[in-house]
């Protein structure tokens, strides 16, 4: 398997066997040879609200690999690894602490 992230370009999967797409905007699935190849478009944040890219695609293999080590459907995979990638571009948010 081989996964390709190209920023704002969509993310790009292709692997040998079975690829399903579950996501709410549907994949594009490509045959080119014996691989398959999933196509699945990213949400691209608005300028102003991206704070720090360091890290975002260490957060996105992150979460690509949570969801693949749990044998889900690779779709699902790339969506954890895109949502793990747009929660770390976003300001962190400061935790309320509650004093005893």
């Amino acid at each position: 398997m081989v996964v390709v992230t190209q920023g704002i370009q969509p993310t790009i999967v292709a692997a040998d066997g079975k690829v399903e797409a579950s996501a709410s905007k549907p994949p594009q699935l490509i045959y080119c040879l014996s691989l398959k190849v999933l196509e699945t478009p990213v949400v691209v944040l608005p300028k102003e609200e991206i704070v720090d890219l360091i890290g975002s695609g260490d957060a996105f293999i992150g979460g690509f690999l949570s969801q693949y080590v749990l044998q889900r459907e690779l779709a699902v995979c790339v969506a954890a690894g895109h949502y793990a990638r747009y929660t770390r571009s976003f300001p962190c948010v400061q935790l309320q602490t509650h004093s005893h």
